[in-house]
């Protein structure tokens, strides 16, 4: 069936590269530019770029090849970036690994991803099978005598750049496989809308295991910007986040609506010329008004993992009646579709359907769930097109209106969570009869997960608190 229309966003030539190329291009165009800052310490591009190419000769000498899969699981840090960039550069994909997941899910994601080595610290030493550790003490402690240029692999710019791990609904989470080609297309869009360039200096404290870490990374060394590294510590405390945005004078800054909600939370008043980028979670219009009053620009950034980030994004103005996710970008396009797989009419409710260079390379090693969700975009040759699950309506201004899900996925915290999958875990638990985990909104105003189970025919409650 033809569509009666199709939502497209705007054409973009950007380069048939890879990220770590891009990123060594920058650091030989503007060598002494600030590339990373934390802790009062500076490191430019070039002596970014230096440590990048001695770690990947050590890397590749450890036995790091082409077509390989390589967990990092490290704290946001120079050795994190550094890490990032030379498995790429050694032609791997990269799995990151939040330090702070249970040993059980940790375990998981190295299985099910088959990585050949993990990159962790050396107090990472209560994993079933330590062979495939490299520490990162061992790496800086080994480097100083590689050679500093680069490793100069052929890479394929439409390989794998990265695989995150989201939820799933039978228990077991899913590996995203992103390429370096979806990433660049992104990154390029995104340079002009919202917009960075060589000035600005971008938070970077985002989970690794959550994709718009993707965005805090190579939207701004891919650009010549710099990226500001934020503890943990700092990232839970509003008070001393908004210093530190001030000190560093921040000039982008992503958040889920809670994290926003901190710094309104902790007193913030002086307005900061900082275009705040809002995303991962339904926005509230009452969060955007506040903001808007704080920063010179709001953006609302739409996109699930399998599509690269960022699908959808568009400017939030004062007094809008509603929130809506825009318009696609650039080289991505969307249709409507209803239950029959059916194109929607214009104004009807119908799930979103994205296609288009963000389209990812699907789930690693489940060809199932791959033919169910990536589908042949029968429109545009050689395409594919991913059935998002989210429910949308086109606006009469051409604006992408998104009404939650058709299924049980829920977002809390920018997280993607599966109430199934937390039904399962609970169903292994001794003596659980029936349970149901459902979203409520407490006292606090903040989503919180409630699980309600049988027990020797007693109804018990217990809230799951998610940590972010």
């Amino acid at each position: 069936m033809k569509p009666t229309y199709r939502i497209k966003g705007p054409s973009l030539e950007y380069p048939k590269s890879t990220l770590h190329e891009l990123l060594e291009k920058q650091s030989q165009a503007y060598p002494n530019a600030i590339a990373l800052e934390f802790d009062d310490v500076k490191i430019s591009y070039k002596e970014l770029q230096i440590k990048i190419n001695k770690t990947a000769h050590y890397l590749k000498e450890k036995g790091v090849c082409p077509g390989q899969i390589v967990a990092i699981s490290l704290d946001r840090s120079l050795d994190l970036f550094v890490s990032i960039f030379a498995v790429l550069q050694c032609g791997a994909a990269y799995v990151p690994i939040d330090t702070g997941y249970p040993l059980k899910r940790f375990e998981m994601i190295i299985a099910d991803s088959e990585a050949s080595y993990i990159i962790c610290k050396s107090t990472k030493n209560d994993l079933s099978d330590t062979s495939k550790n490299i520490f990162v003490e061992d790496v800086v402690k080994h480097i100083k005598d590689k050679p500093s240029y680069s490793l100069g692999l052929k890479v394929e710019p439409s390989s794998v750049a990265y695989i995150i791990y989201t939820s799933g609904s039978t228990g077991k989470p899913k590996g995203v496989q992103v390429s370096h080609l979806n990433i660049i297309n992104l990154v390029f869009s995104m340079g002009i809308d919202p917009g960075i360039n060589r000035d600005d200096k971008i938070f970077a404290l985002t989970s690794i295991s959550f994709d718009i870490m993707v965005l805090e990374i190579f939207l701004p060394l891919l650009h010549g910007a710099c990226v500001v590294l934020v503890d943990e510590e700092t990232k839970l405390d509003g008070e001393m986040l908004l210093e530190k945005a001030l000190r560093h004078q921040i000039t982008i800054m992503w958040g889920t609506p809670s994290i926003w909600q901190l710094l309104l939370d902790s007193d913030w008043k002086i307005p900061l010329n900082i275009k705040a980028l809002i995303g991962g979670e339904p926005v509230p219009l009452n969060l955007a008004n506040k903001l808007l009053e704080l920063c010179s620009e709001l953006w609302n950034i739409y996109g699930p993992t399998e599509t690269s980030v960022c699908a959808f994004l568009t400017r939030i103005f004062k007094d809008q009646a509603q929130i809506t996710i825009g318009e696609p970008v650039a080289n991505t396009h969307a249709y409507l579709i209803d239950d029959k797989g059916n194109h929607v009419n214009e104004g009807e409710i119908g799930e979103i359907v994205i296609g288009g260079d963000g389209v990812s390379l699907g789930y690693l090693n489940r060809p199932e769930l791959n033919t169910a969700s990536f589908v042949d975009d029968h429109f545009v040759a050689n395409n594919k097109m991913y059935f998002s699950g989210d429910l949308g309506k086109l606006l009469p201004n051409g604006q992408m209106l998104c009404l939650g899900r058709r299924d049980q996925q829920v977002k809390i915290r920018g997280h993607r969570i599966e109430l199934g999958e937390i039904e399962k875990v609970i169903e292994t638990l001794p003596n659980i009869k029936k349970n149901a985990v459902l979203v409520n909104n407490l006292k606090s105003g903040e989503p919180r997960l409630v699980a309600i189970y049988n027990l020797q025919q007693l109804i018990k409650t217990r809230i799951l608190f998610v940590i972010n």
